[in-house]
């Protein structure tokens, strides 16, 4: 999945383990809504496809294929492909899961009739050898459809200032001045966590260098959940007011559901969805 300034994040198996309880509660079924079922719904699967899952993690979007996909996983840590087989078993689904990185696929040419890749192009520091690794490795004529953040949003700008050196910097005096105890919203997060977020007319121009026409480019998660889950809201919300978060996210994905391929709304959504065909 992704690529590393430094330590690979996700090769710790204890992180590893964390990683799904982003999706778990009332806040975790919207994001997985937003993200998963939204990029799903983008692929016109038809008799039994071979898929790429392009930085699979642990699995999340297998188990929502339909059952006639014939699945391959793919990431860079070993940890969370473990733990997408033991989930690919559990729920008795079949697939296959391969260690390596995905702008060096070990795959032949033209082998997939599909490559989704959902939040992974961000970690990559080659994004345009990532997007032409997967058109090489589909069918002319074959779907790519990638979900990566919006870099033009209040959520991505805020992710770059806590990756920032000034997050850093802020965290250690707050740090001093609580005896090494702080906890602060404002401290650095993920010091080695690469990120490089992304807007439409950048996703539109790494597609057409790697020989994908665009076909669809809408936005997704109307709702600014991180907004909540960023300040520490989540728990509270989730505990006291989950019909009421229930209803708020009904409501904005029925929104989003009008709204999300239309001007503005598609430049300025959390993520932005982009689904090409590989051209011949």
């Amino acid at each position: 999945m992704p690529e590393m300034s430094a330590e690979r994040y996700w090769d710790d198996p204890m992180l590893a383990g964390k990683y799904d309880e982003e999706f778990k509660g009332v806040i975790g079924a919207h994001v997985n809504r937003a993200e998963v079922d939204t990029m799903i719904e983008e692929f016109e699967i038809k008799g039994r496809p071979v898929l790429l899952d392009a930085g699979c993690g642990t699995g999340r979007h297998l188990i929502k294929l339909p059952e006639s996909v014939r699945y391959i996983g793919v990431d860079t840590s070993l940890p969370m492909l473990q733990i997408a087989k033991r989930r690919a078993k559990a729920q008795g689904r079949s697939g296959h899961f391969v260690a390596c990185d995905i702008t060096q696929l070990p795959f032949k040419n033209g082998v997939f009739d599909g490559v989704m890749s959902t939040r992974v192009l961000q970690h990559i520091t080659n994004q345009g050898q990532a997007v032409a690794e997967c058109a090489r490795a589909t069918k002319i004529g074959g779907q790519v459809v990638i979900l990566v953040y919006n870099s033009l949003t209040i959520h991505c700008l805020w992710k770059c200032f806590r990756h920032s050196r000034l997050a850093f910097l802020l965290g250690r005096m707050f740090g001093l001045l609580s005896g090494g105890r702080s906890n602060s919203l404002l401290a650095r997060i993920h010091r080695n966590y690469y990120n490089d977020f992304n807007s439409v007319p950048e996703m539109k121009r790494l597609f057409s260098k790697a020989g994908i026409k665009v076909h669809k480019v809408k936005g997704t998660d109307i709702s600014h959940i991180w907004f909540v889950t960023n300040f520490r809201l989540a728990t509270m919300c989730e505990r006291f007011i989950p019909r009421l978060l229930a209803r708020y996210f009904s409501l904005c994905e029925r929104v989003e559901a009008k709204v999300s391929e239309r001007v503005p709304f598609v430049y300025l959504l959390d993520k932005i969805v982009v689904k090409g065909i590989v051209n011949g």
